[in-house]
């Protein structure tokens, strides 16, 4: 992130040469571990096998071609023979231990109701997603009014006047009217959205490489599927309606936080316009400045509002 906000805001360099390092980044970052492992271990042999091969021709080269020969195969094989057997131990060590500690975090980044991610997941992953965006953006970016290479969106969603169901029905209902949300959330998303409990009965949801016009199609299926979806408990239907606010990367975003924070403001604004409605404002260069009047982003006719149809 530090080095994201060096190019935006340090002195020229060539871009050339930053754009191959920008590049450079990006393909070691996605190297997984156990390529990483493989790597390391073909590194290793290599430099075994060279050592002991020159140890062998230095102490036996008078003893003849022959004998020569049979000691160059046999330090080289034995050495070999033997990095693999103890290579091969430790990437099976390594693997058990990678599935136990991927099943903790998996089971820590889990919200225990809802089975969505959590608010603390949704921050980690949410950030690495938002600096491999900026460093793509980074390559083609020749100005601040070009198009993007690499698109993110953000959609919050809350349950409109879900107080009214843990006092009329219960917190056991309240409870499932969340598990209800969760799974239509879950439905209209793709493989590739990160939806979460933010907490309470919020929701968040990350969209990577996905614009505006999409996340705000995703939110309006998810909004119109839940009223015409009712929750049912103990035998009664209960109409639960959402409401949403809708928002995009920008390239003058300097974190995460500047998306969740546009995001939540068009969520309030949809609730102050009546709840069961999609808030998604178009976001203009000017309100980005006003870091000190963030409700200024969401001004009239700034944006648009989605009502129900």
């Amino acid at each position: 992130m530090l080095f994201a906000e060096h190019r935006l805001r340090g002195p020229k360099v060539d871009r050339t040469d930053q754009n191959r390092l920008d590049q450079l980044i990006l393909k070691l970052g996605s190297i997984q571990s156990w390529q990483k492992f493989m790597i390391i271990g073909g590194i290793l042999a290599f430099l075994v096998t060279g050592i002991c091969a020159s140890m062998t021709f230095y102490v036996m080269g008078d003893l003849g071609e022959e004998a020569l020969s049979r000691a160059l195969i046999l330090s080289t094989i034995l050495p070999l023979a033997l990095i693999t057997f103890i290579w091969t131990g430790f990437n099976r060590v390594l693997v058990v231990m990678t599935r136990a500690n991927q099943n903790l975090r998996r089971a820590a980044d889990v919200d225990s109701l809802t089975r969505l991610c959590n608010r603390a997941a949704f921050y980690r992953r949410g950030r690495e997603i938002f600096d491999q965006t900026i460093l793509t953006n980074l390559h083609g970016s020749q100005g601040s009014h070009c198009s993007l290479d690499k698109k993110m969106s953000l959609i919050m969603i809350d349950i409109d006047h879900f107080k009214r169901i843990n006092d009329q029905l219960g917190h056991l209902a309240g409870d499932q009217a969340l598990c209800h949300v969760s799974k239509i959330i879950s439905n209209c998303c793709r493989e590739a959205d990160m939806p979460a409990r933010w907490g309470g009965e919020e929701f968040a949801i990350l969209l990577e490489d996905a614009d505006r016009k999409a996340a705000l199609n995703v939110a309006e299926r998810i909004r119109q599927v839940a009223e015409t979806e009712q929750f049912v408990w103990e035998g009664k239907p209960v109409c639960i309606t959402l409401s949403a606010g809708v928002t995009e990367f920008s390239t003058q975003d300097q974190k995460l936080e500047d998306i969740v924070l546009r995001a939540d403001l068009a969520l309030y604004h949809a609730k102050a316009a009546g709840r069961n409605k999609v808030h998604a404002p178009y976001i203009m260069e000017e309100d980005l400045k006003e870091k000190h009047k963030p409700h200024d982003l969401l001004s009239i006719g700034m944006g648009q509002q989605i009502s129900k149809a």
